[in-house]
């Protein structure tokens, strides 16, 4: 799964890189709007008509990563075909892939999916600039274009911009290839979608006195042209402002109102600029590839869920032969519950005594690296299979998930063993499962020792974080102060020996909370909960802990803890 690293404002600094040079950030696209049927239009924003003019040229420079922009040049072209004057539309992609812009926009519907994508390079790139370009807000806009083309507009499209070319030569060959489109479209209204250093008419730049955009070379033709700046109330946009770092940033306004328009000025402003464009706020679009795998996996996910909940509604009914077949279906489906699925398809099909089928389920529910071993033994629905001989080789497949992630970041597998050893032993013991305490704590006792007897020094190889984090576990399982003072010791050594552990500093306030629980004092953090009159509680708090102080040792908030404490729910479980 990802993480999104979450929104983050840009620094000044930053923020003025993007501003001037354009091309580190992506270019923008727009959701698919809701007026794009057969090429509706919405109503036309004020000052939008002063654009609409044949053998005219308007150059929009936009906030790469939005979609705004490119819903709004979407509009105007919708208006200006409306109006009966054809257009041309340029838009900031490469010149090589014009023969795969023009298939898509010929191309006929195709259900959503790698298929539905155009094709070239530029989609398809993983580099940082082009992987933005490239974004969901794009595709859509290119989506409205070909449903306009499709009502017979005089609607043209073309790709004007470069690969690995210098700055310099990049500029005069945008400008050449706009400039042949407009003398082959007399009479035509050319719209392009730039960026606010290509699109300035002014000669220069801070950084460069003697460059020459692609602005101020079409500037010198003296045809008709308007270029705009993007004018917005702030909001999000993305962006690569860090080396190989894409990712949703905010951004401050930089005009006001929250419906868009066009003002024109009398006179260009220092940047050759002629006016604005008015979007109102920002909203981020990301890489359109990335949206479309994410609206795959939205869908894929909620065909399991729908195959889940009728497998559970058998289930209920006893219709075990429904279940198992529906639960099935949903384990062969990619999602985060494959390996329930899975699970609880071996147990419907044990309910329904058809132990071939679960047998093979739950070998399947192996490979998916289902792990519950600890409910697993205890399951009564699995209970036809364990006098079987193939029963231990599933519940060791299933231990195996269970304990070779901590072999593999430097647990000592016998350190692994005790752990779970443990915790099986006490598993279910705050939910009321019945536990046998003689049998029980002389086992954990003796637990216990063995573990301090491996931690000391000279017993062969040296401990790891991952030792004193199993070693943790172990303690925290004990009824004592002294069990508890134990597991602290331990965590806060195996926080010492990896700083960037996130468990050892949960497991040290959750030891330190037992500790104080045990010594009948509140709790520091709120890690423990307690039974009053039958109802989970969460165990007394100390009210001078912050929630700031609770994420410094990587803790929810105490409303958060609360709600988990007071959760009814069992351990995960068959159906």
């Amino acid at each position: 799964m990802s993480h999104s690293r979450g929104l983050r404002v840009a620094s000044l600094a930053v923020w003025g890189f993007l501003l001037l040079w354009g091309v580190p950030s992506v270019s923008a696209g727009a959701p698919a709007p809701g007026a794009a049927k057969k090429g509706a239009c919405g109503a036309m924003a004020p000052g939008v008509e002063a654009l609409l003019k044949p053998d005219s040229l308007v150059v929009f420079a936009e906030l790469s990563g939005t979609a705004q922009s490119p819903r709004f040049l979407g509009e105007v072209v919708c208006q200006a075909l409306a109006q009966g004057v054809p257009v041309r539309v340029g838009l900031l992609l490469p010149m090589e892939d014009q023969r795969d812009l023009e298939d898509f926009l010929a191309a006929g519907d195709v259900p959503d999916g790698p298929a539905a994508m155009p094709r070239g390079w530029f989609w398809g790139s993983t580099t940082r600039y082009w992987k933005g370009a490239a974004s969901e807000a794009m595709y859509q806009l290119l989506r409205r274009l070909r449903e306009l083309r499709r009502s017979k507009a005089p609607l043209e499209v073309f790709a004007y911009n470069t690969l690995d070319t210098p700055s310099a030569e990049r500029m005069s060959t945008q400008a050449r290839k706009v400039q042949a489109v407009v003398d082959a479209s007399p009479g035509a209204l050319t719209l392009l979608l730039s960026n606010r250093v290509f699109a300035r008419t002014a000669k220069g730049l801070p950084t460069d006195a003697e460059f020459r955009s692609m602005g101020w070379h079409l500037a010198q033709a003296k045809r008709p042209m308007t270029a705009l700046r993007l004018s917005h109330t702030g909001g999000s946009f993305w962006g690569c402002l860090e080396a190989d770092v894409c990712e949703v940033h905010l951004i401050p306004g930089t005009g006001r109102g929250a419906s868009p328009f066009v003002r024109l000025e009398a006179s260009p402003d220092a940047e050759g600029f002629h006016g604005v464009f008015h979007v109102g706020a920002l909203t981020a679009s990301r890489p359109a590839v990335e949206e479309m795998y994410r609206r795959k996996k939205v869908a894929t996910e909620a065909s399991a869920a729908e195959l889940r909940a009728r497998a559970e509604a058998a289930y209920k009914a006893r219709r075990y032969a429904d279940c198992g077949r529906l639960y099935e279906e949903a384990s062969r489906v990619e999602s985060p519950e494959q390996g329930q699925d899975a699970y609880n398809a071996a147990c419907c099909h044990a309910l329904g005594k058809d132990t071939d089928a679960a047998f093979s389920m739950l070998r399947w529910a192996g490979d998916l690296k289902h792990d519950d071993w600890f409910h697993m033994q205890r399951d009564p629905d699995l209970a036809i299979l364990r006098p079987s001989p193939s029963w231990r080789a599933k519940l060791e497949q299933v231990r195996f998930n269970l304990k070779h992630p901590w072999v593999l970041t430097g647990g000592n597998p016998k350190l692994v063993d005790l752990m779970l050893e443990e915790q099986n032993d006490w598993y279910g013991a705050e939910e009321g499962l019945p536990i046998d305490e003689a049998q029980v704590v002389p086992r954990s006792e003796k637990r216990r020792a063995e573990v301090l007897r491996m931690l000391e020094p000279g017993k062969g190889k040296s401990p790891s974080a991952t030792d004193y984090l199993l070693a943790t576990h172990v303690f925290l399982l004990g009824n004592s102060v002294e069990d508890a003072r134990k597991a602290r010791e331990l965590a806060a050594r195996a926080m010492a020996m990896d700083d960037e552990d996130l468990d050892a500093p949960m497991l040290a306030a959750t030891a330190e909370d037992r500790e104080l629980k045990a010594r009948g004092k509140p709790q520091r953090f709120g890690t423990q909960r307690h039974q009053v009159e039958g109802q989970w509680r969460l165990y007394p708090v100390d009210p001078k802990t912050t929630d700031a102080e609770r994420e410094k040792w990587r803790l929810p908030s105490l409303e958060e803890l609360k709600r988990e404490a007071e959760d009814p729910s069992p351990p995960a479980s068959s159906p």
